[in-house]
C-alpha cells in the first residue's frame, strides 16, 4: 500500500486456547484492517499474533522476547489461566491489555489481572466494532505511538469519547479499574467512555 508508512501499525498479540475463537478473532481484526484501509479515515492495521494457550504466550514473549502494543488474553485457559499469565509477565506499561470472558467474571479474578496490568476485559461472543476501536487503549497507554499523526488520532480519540453510552449501558467491553481510577469501556459503536487513564501502570 502506497501510503503504509503512515499507518499505524498496532503490533497485537491474542491469547486464546479455543480454536473457533481465534478463527473468529482472525476474521474480525482482517475485516477490520481492510474497512480501515478502504475508508482512509482511520489509518489503524492490527498485525496480529496468535498463541494458543498460556504457554505458547511465554514462548513468544519470554523465551523468544518479541513485543507487542496490545495484548488480549483469555481469562479461562487450561494449564496456564490468563490471571496466571499476568502473574508470569513483566509487561511494560505502555502495553495494553484486555482480558477475555465469557461472562462478567469473577471480581476477585478480574481485580488480580487489573493489579498485574490489564486495563479491561470483553465480553464474549465480541463484535466487529469493539475489535476496531481497541487502538484506543493504545491511544491511551502509548501516544507516542502515534506520534506521526497524534493530532489526528486525538480529535478521533475525543469524539469517540464524546459519543459515549450512559452509565451502567451493555457495553462489548468493560473497564476493570475503580472508579477511583477513571473509567474507560468500549461501546458496541467502538467508541471508548473515558476520564483518567484506566489502565494500571506497572
Amino acid at each position: 500500500m502506497g501510503d503504509d508508512h503512515q499507518r499505524v501499525h498496532i503490533r497485537t498479540l491474542v491469547v486464546e486456547d479455543a480454536k473457533f475463537q481465534r478463527d473468529m478473532l482472525k476474521t474480525l481484526f482482517v475485516g477490520s484492517n481492510v474497512a480501515n484501509a478502504r475508508t482512509g479515515n482511520l489509518g489503524v492495521t492490527f498485525d496480529v499474533t496468535f498463541a494458543e494457550g498460556g504457554r505458547d504466550a511465554l514462548r513468544l514473549l519470554v523465551d523468544e522476547k518479541k513485543t507487542f502494543d496490545l495484548i488480549l488474553v483469555d481469562v479461562l485457559m487450561p494449564g496456564i489461566s490468563g490471571d496466571q499469565l499476568l502473574e508470569k509477565l513483566a509487561i511494560p506499561p505502555t502495553v495494553a491489555i484486555v482480558m477475555i470472558s465469557v461472562a462478567a467474571g469473577d471480581p476477585e479474578l478480574l481485580q488480580r489481572c487489573l493489579a498485574n496490568g490489564a486495563c479491561a476485559y470483553m465480553r464474549k461472543p465480541i463484535g466487529a466494532p469493539v475489535v476496531g476501536a481497541l487502538w484506543q487503549y493504545c491511544f491511551e497507554k502509548n501516544p507516542a505511538l502515534f506520534s506521526h499523526q497524534e493530532e489526528k488520532y486525538r480529535s478521533l480519540y475525543a469524539e469517540a469519547k464524546a459519543s459515549r453510552p450512559e452509565p451502567g449501558a451493555a457495553t462489548g467491553a468493560h473497564h476493570m479499574g475503580q472508579s477511583s481510577r477513571g473509567q474507560a469501556h468500549l461501546a458496541p459503536g467502538g467508541t471508548v467512555d473515558a476520564g483518567a487513564p484506566g489502565c494500571k501502570q506497572q
